[in-house]
């Protein structure tokens, strides 16, 4: 089982971004994505999610192409994914977010991982009231906002856009620690980071996509 890109040409207008990119990303590894600005790493995942245009190719998640699926089908139960840009509602609460992150949820699990979510958020950040609007963290708060409203998400795949960027180091390696958990808990986990030392620490394998569009194992 994994996360399959099979001859894939994508992009958002006319043009791809990559093409012709063919890799099989393992379950259950922690596997950390690098390389130059503008290459293609986060339009890789976008292709995942749905947010980014497949010109051709096809992209399976457990053997099963979902290049039909919508982006909500796709990160229902299947891919769960945190942007660069984007990860939380400015205009709403701490509150507020965490609750949308577990809505799609049955009620009785939906309690649950609400209450881990506040806990998980007032591991790092234990001053900022739950009711507090997103638009006035700071950008760690955010990040970790973010961050944990992910990672509540009941997912096969977990995939990450600089999760810790604006994270301090203390805040970066518990992130990193908690993407640990997740693979423990037999997920995949694909992380777009450029912290080497993180890379390094915590990652079962370190990939780095070329501006040519090819990966190589670092």
């Amino acid at each position: 089982m994994g996360l399959c890109f099979c001859d894939v040409d994508v992009g958002y207008t006319s043009a791809p971004v990559l093409r012709s990119f063919n890799y099989r990303f393992p379950r259950g590894a922690l596997i950390g994505l690098r390389g130059p600005n503008g290459c293609g790493k986060s339009t890789l995942l976008k292709a995942a999610v749905g947010t980014a245009k497949i010109f051709a190719g096809c992209i399976e998640i457990s053997d099963i192409d979902i290049g039909e699926f919508s982006v909500e089908r796709r990160c229902r139960g299947r891919i769960s994914f945190m942007p660069q840009i984007g990860a939380v509602y400015a205009a709403l609460t701490v509150s507020e977010n965490l609750k949308a992150a577990v809505a799609t949820q049955v009620p009785s699990d939906r309690r649950r991982a609400y209450r881990n979510a506040t806990v998980l958020f007032r591991e790092r950040h234990p001053d900022v009231a739950l009711g507090s609007r997103a638009s006035s963290l700071s950008v760690g708060e955010a990040r970790t906002l973010g961050f944990v409203c992910s990672i509540v998400r009941r997912s096969e795949w977990y995939l990450f856009d600089e999760p810790t960027a604006g994270v301090d180091t203390s805040g970066s390696a518990w992130i990193f620690s908690k993407l640990r958990e997740l693979v423990i808990q037999g997920r995949g986990v694909l992380v777009v980071e450029q912290r080497v030392l993180f890379l390094e620490q915590f990652c079962d394998s370190v990939l780095e996509l070329t501006q040519c569009g090819c990966l190589r194992k670092l």
